[in-house]
């Protein structure tokens, strides 16, 4: 049975005057109907636990690989507006082992994708990576190219240059036990950063991303970091052929930045699109604008029907 969709309020997260204002949504119903009508599963590989996986919504299979641990729900707006023609992927990554063997641990990333696209019988997906997954995502399309119809990078990159102090600071951070919310002054900092792009009369949104964050294993967060340093795809950028969007946001720290414009440089034939007024979590903040770009560009590359 078809579900029911949820009620409206204002939403703040609404386009800006310069767009078409969207229906707005009432982001906590969307979120609950989410966790009611998901699929969830597993797999078991030959050598390690079960990979979990989540999936929502029907038509062209879109894997959308997060930056974090368990990020279903914080896309659950994105693949709500998605879901008549999308269904939404979620894997659960693999832990990142320490010390970090960088090509070993992607080799071992992008394995437990594909073992979740073979037990969903995908042939063929779009990828949206996401962060530090943008670099699974870049593996997947370079080394198993014939499984990936399309391409999506949310500040993401073929490399990550870090200073010595952030390599310093993530380093350290890999061998700390205990979750990003338990560190001092953690959510002082999330507040200052990110409350200011959200709906400016209802701070629910924000601490729905603030919770879910605070939950990450402050190691696994920082060894994916120092996993996406150690890695750099710019040789191989040229074999890249399939469709691929990137998405720019005014938000985006000084490294991603300029991982995300070296991307343009070497993939002239790639789709950028620019977000403002969104902050490093449009698909929270505008997840309509995010969908609408989404949409827009697997409908060019004859992937839905327009």
């Amino acid at each position: 049975m078809a579900a029911t969709p949820p009620p409206t309020t204002p939403d703040a997260a609404a386009d800006t005057a310069q767009e078409p204002c969207p229906t707005p949504l009432e982001w906590r119903v969307v979120v609950e109907e989410f966790r009611r009508l998901r699929t969830t599963g597993s797999v078991v590989p030959d050598d390690g636990p079960p990979i979990n996986f989540t999936t929502f919504g029907a038509g062209l299979p879109v894997y959308i690989l997060g930056p974090g641990h368990n990020d279903d729900e914080l896309f659950s707006l994105l693949a709500w507006l998605l879901r008549e023609e999308c269904r939404a992927v979620f894997t659960d990554l693999p832990a990142v082992d320490w010390p970090v063997r960088c090509l070993p641990e992607l080799q071992r990333q992008s394995a437990a994708v594909l073992q979740v696209a073979n037990e969903l019988q995908h042939e063929q997906f779009a990828v949206v990576g996401v962060g530090t997954s943008s670099a699974v995502a870049l593996d997947l399309c370079l080394n198993a190219p014939e499984r990936i119809s399309a391409l999506t990078l949310l500040q993401g990159g073929a490399r990550l240059e870090l200073t010595w102090l952030e390599r310093s600071i993530w380093t350290y951070g890999s061998l700390l036990p205990g979750t990003l919310g338990s560190l001092p002054g953690w959510r002082a900092l999330q507040q200052r950063n990110h409350r200011p792009w959200f709906p400016p009369f209802d701070a629910s949104r924000f601490e729905f991303l603030a919770n879910h964050r605070a939950q990450t294993p402050i190691a696994q967060a920082s060894r994916r970091m120092l996993l996406w340093a150690g890695l750099d795809f710019r040789a191989q950028l040229p074999e890249l052929k399939l469709p691929t969007l990137l998405i720019r946001t005014e938000a985006e720290a000084r490294a991603v930045s300029g991982a995300m414009q070296e991307l343009k440089a070497a993939l002239p034939q790639a789709r950028e699109e620019a977000m403002h007024t969104t902050g490093m979590y449009p698909y929270l903040t505008h997840p309509h604008r995010v969908a609408k770009l989404l949409r827009t560009f697997l409908e060019s590359a004859s992937l839905l029907n327009a």
